[in-house]
């Protein structure tokens, strides 16, 4: 009976007893009142269908609390089929135990086990209970151990494709990086399932679920990579062991091996033990180091920071986040080494990248920090950061580190991402310090539309790239002052004495902190400039922004990306399939895609950024700056004269707009462009500075 008619019925039934009790009593006419006696006949109508249906639909308490009641066929026989009866959640309280006409209260609702008492007593069975489906959890955490070994494939892939020289080592550990931020949801996910968090939680949950099954010796299944995890996480807990027993000072001082054998075969675990045997002990004489690395070895270097925080930490509560890095970090080392053509010189030439790439970023930092154009070291300023950019860069050189562990290539690659991160946004935000770099993109852009001057190769690649951050609004082709005010963090402000917005009751300012930031103030790279959002410019350099995690928004556009840059393998394939007009594109969901697919989409985006016609991601903007710098000088040394030599003045930027939005707003009376004196120098400026210059003169070389 559904709880609403059960609680309708007794609620009637009370208040109709309730009324006739009051009525005998204070009534004039007695127990012969005709509306009395019909009131009364009515409420125990109601009562004996109450218990009618009480009969039909739940049997009444009272006859089960009875010493050998007979029981009906039907009745027994509908009980013993619905064994759930009581699950049901719009079951009917047993309220026939209660005489509604014996009181004025109703009694107190009885709980759900007195029901399955009743019920058990009445069946003779047990009443089924509601637990946990262990093939429920077995599928789960096969789907979780085999992501596991997904994302390892993939990592082996794009390490391979790195040897053959198809992907550059930077992307390969950008991709290997992003591989293990996925890792983080399947740690996540396999916590609640283990209740653990180590490799030996898992094992336990994966032995008590696959008991008579041969996993554990089936090539390539779920339980060789449980047994890899746990051979790693045996290796963590004895080099722990020797750090707490205080052996960790004597062995960090130990030589040890330099010379590790890889194998590649299904019985490579026992030699992959080895291998991490000696990785190990790298790892750990950097963590216990006593001079500090530098800070692109500290926030950059792969299993660094977790290891070091469980041999320092008590408790195990990122156990498996170690044991699995290790083990990327073991694949990526020996599917380089594997495919490498060369595997004497392969990993010291991964080493060797980094530094020499160091060594080039120092020299163009300094370069532009020697510059006339950058003359305040006040704290907080941009050239404040890049001295200690430069400091850094140097530290970084002059840590001779050739052992096991700095030699891998994914350590070397993240010190390349590093470093190539922090010059991209350091440099992205030259473009803004004092207007050098915009005042040379606005005045080339009018020289281009309005005089027909020749295209300057590096120029005009900066201005198709870079459009929306020099010209916020699209390319103009007029209002060329008013676009580069917007550029230069420009904003309408209304006059507050005029009630509404008339012409003339404005006017165009650049707001304080805009002016802090031309200056080089607030520039630390914490602090996010919206004109110079990375996501604007780069895939690559967003999605280090973002630490690998991608939304739906930016999978979208990584997934179009992908679409547009295809690589040679893949123009191969798509070459012998049959391309249909009218099939219909649609971008796939990430979380429903495999993790090889979402990486593999990833790593043909983010080589548009290195292998396309204009590679952002390798631009080295310090030299694109000292270039511009140089245009600046010599226009504003041929407009003030010798007197004012080296001012670098931005006037004739003012001059070449103003005379640019008067030629377009006079265009019709055939008025020729003014300012030609000027405008030959801006032309013979940028001709001399960049003139007959190709654009990979711009690049980093090391990349």
């Amino acid at each position: 009976m559904p709880d609403a008619i059960d609680f309708h019925f007794r609620e009637a039934i009370s208040a109709r007893t309730q009324l006739s009790i009051f009525f005998r009593r204070e009534g004039n006419s007695g127990e012969k009142d005709p509306d009395t006696i019909n009131h009364e006949f009515f409420t125990a109508s109601l009562k004996k269908i109450y218990k009618d249906l009480c009969q039909c639909v739940a049997k009444p308490r009272e006859s089960c609390e009875q010493s050998g009641c007979k029981v009906g066929h039907s009745a027994r026989t509908d009980a013993t089929t619905n064994r759930f009866t009581v699950l049901r959640p719009t079951e009917s309280k047993s309220w026939c135990n209660h005489d509604p006409l014996s009181t004025n209260k109703l009694p107190e609702c009885q709980c759900d086990a007195d029901k399955r008492e009743n019920l058990t007593a009445t069946t003779g069975e047990k009443v089924p209970r509601l637990i946990d489906d262990p093939l429920g959890d077995a599928f789960e955490l096969r789907k979780e151990i085999q992501e596991m070994s997904d994302l390892l494939s993939a990592v082996t892939s794009v390490w391979e494709q790195s040897a053959q020289g198809l992907t550059p080592l930077v992307v390969a550990a950008f991709i290997t990086n992003a591989a293990f931020a996925e890792f983080d949801g399947v740690e996540q996910r396999l916590k609640i399932l283990c209740n653990g968090s180590d490799p030996a939680a898992l094992r336990s949950k994966f032995m008590q679920m696959q008991e008579g099954t041969d996993d554990f010796s089936k090539e390539g299944g779920p339980g060789q990579q449980v047994e890899a995890l746990e051979q790693n996480w045996q290796l963590l807990l004895q080099c722990k062991h020797g750090y707490h027993a205080g052996k960790m000072e004597a062995t960090s001082m130990v030589q040890g091996q330099y010379q590790i054998t890889l194998r590649k075969c299904s019985d490579s675990m026992p030699m992959d033990r080895e291998c991490l045997a000696m990785l190990l002990p790298s790892v750990t004489q950097h963590i216990y180091a006593r001079r500090q690395p530098s800070n692109i070895v500290r926030i950059s270097t792969p299993a660094y920071a977790d290891v070091g925080y469980f041999l320092t930490h008590e408790g195990s509560e990122n156990g498996l986040r170690c044991a699995y890095g290790l083990q990327v970090l073991l694949e990526a080392y020996k599917s380089y080494l594997f495919a490498s053509h060369n595997h004497t010189c392969a990993l010291p030439g991964c080493r060797l990248k980094a530094l020499k790439f160091a060594q080039e970023a120092a020299l163009s930092i300094r370069a532009v920090l020697e510059d006339s154009s950058m003359p305040c070291r006040c704290s907080q300023t941009l050239a404040s950061h890049l001295e200690n950019l430069q400091l850094d860069l140097n530290a970084f050189f002059q840590e001779k580190a050739f052992d096991l562990y700095f030699q891998s290539s994914w350590v070397c690659g993240s010190h390349l991402l590093e470093m190539l991160d922090v010059l991209f946004y350091y440099g992205l935000r030259l473009f803004s310090y004092r207007n050098y770099v915009g005042a040379v993109m606005h005045v080339y852009n009018v020289l281009r539309t309005l005089t027909g001057f020749q295209s300057i190769p590096l120029l005009e690649a900066l201005r198709d790239t870079f459009s929306d951050i020099l010209f916020p609004g699209g390319r103009p082709i007029r209002n060329f002052k008013a676009c580069c005010l917007r550029f230069m963090g420009g904003r309408l402000q209304f006059k507050s004495h005029t009630s509404d917005h008339k012409s003339g009751s404005h006017h165009m300012v650049i707001p304080p902190h805009t002016a802090k930031a031309t200056a080089g103030f607030g520039l630390r790279k914490e602090i996010n400039d919206e004109r110079f959002e990375c996501s604007k410019v780069s895939i690559f350099h967003h999605v280090k922004e973002r630490d690998y995690h991608l939304d739906a928004a930016l999978w979208n556009r990584v997934h179009t990306l992908a679409d547009t840059y295809e690589t040679p393998a893949n123009e191969s394939k798509r070459s012998e399939t049959h391309s249909c007009s009218h099939h219909s594109h649609s971008v796939p969901n990430a979380f429903s895609t495999s993790p090889q697919r979402r990486l593999q989409c990833l790593h043909n985006a983010v080589l548009a950024d290195f292998n396309g016609p204009f590679p952002t991601a390798k631009l080295n903007f310090f030299a694109i700056y000292s270039a511009c710098v140089r245009i600046v000088s010599l226009i504003s040394d041929k407009t003030h004269g010798e007197e004012h030599r080296g001012l670098n003045c931005l006037c004739f930027l003012d001059a070449i707009v103003s005379a640019a939005d008067r030629y377009k707003d006079n265009e019709h009376r055939l008025q020729p462009f003014g300012c030609k004196e000027l405008v030959g120098s801006c032309k013979d400026a940028m001709r001399d500075a960049l003139g007959g210059i190709e654009v990979e003169e711009f690049l980093w070389r090391e990349i």
